[in-house]
């Protein structure tokens, strides 16, 4: 078995939420970090699962750090691109997509977000390679609930196994997600689910998260839903009440 993960988004980036600002001297250390850390999660996940040598494709913008961002994935990379302008995180995927050669060889897909650092708690999480498409989360409950009847999703990460490859092309990278995985690509909701099941905001600044922190932010430390759980199943029954 093998996986292909993609690293997408803006890279050496700095200001915290709505900040354009990218390729600053001080923002280098900590997404090298973070890219090193990718290439480690890697690593871990074949060694857990004994896969064969996994697959890395990288799209991001044009920094002064090219070169260095491609040397920190090394000989994981199957594709690497940089462009110029914005085109949004969505868009960054599906160019991802179209690049991809054969995607029917891998077993999995497995989308990180490239400017975050992966914690331990996301490998321990992962006690098998699911068969549904996972995300990381449920938004905190100050917003949980997307399109008035599914989840609002944390869009930051997202795994998807071969039998959905045909699905990909479905997907909207926000946090209606599962909305329109339900809605165009005509999936049920027993084939998706997260990766945990608690409440948080994706961004680590404003909620703590225990899968990962955004590089070059504050980390928060509070956590809105502390002790609270999700429920898929009681989830689905509360909003078809309402509805």
């Amino acid at each position: 078995m093998r996986g292909l993960f993609l690293f997408i988004g803006e890279s050496f980036r700095s200001g915290g939420q709505y900040s354009r600002k990218k390729g600053l001297p001080e923002s280098y250390d900590n997404q090298i970090k973070a890219s090193q850390n990718h290439v480690q999660f890697m690593r871990d996940f074949e060694e857990k699962f004994q896969l064969e040598k996994s697959k890395a494709v990288v799209l991001t913008y044009n920094t002064r750090y090219n070169h260095d961002l491609l040397a920190a994935y090394d000989k994981y990379v199957e594709g690497f691109s940089c462009y110029e302008g914005m085109m949004g995180l969505n868009n960054l995927f599906h160019t991802a997509l179209q690049g991809i050669r054969n995607i029917d060889k891998y077993d999995f897909l497995f989308y990180i977000r490239i400017d975050l650092f992966l914690k331990e708690k996301l490998l321990e999480s992962f006690d098998h390679l699911p068969e549904k498409i996972l995300f990381a989360n449920i938004c905190w409950t100050k917003d949980c609930i997307c399109k008035k009847l599914y989840p609002r999703v944390n869009d930051m990460m997202m795994y998807v196994p071969k039998r959905f490859f045909s699905k990909l092309k479905f997907v909207h990278l926000y946090h209606d997600a599962w909305y329109h995985l339900i809605v165009n690509g005509k999936m049920n909701n027993e084939n998706m689910d997260f990766i945990i099941n608690t409440f948080h905001d994706s961004d680590s600044q404003k909620d703590f998260h225990p899968l990962y922190y955004i590089v070059n932010r504050p980390q928060a430390l509070s956590w809105y839903d502390q002790n609270k759980t999700f429920d898929k199943e009681k989830f689905f029954e509360y909003v078809h009440k309402k509805n």
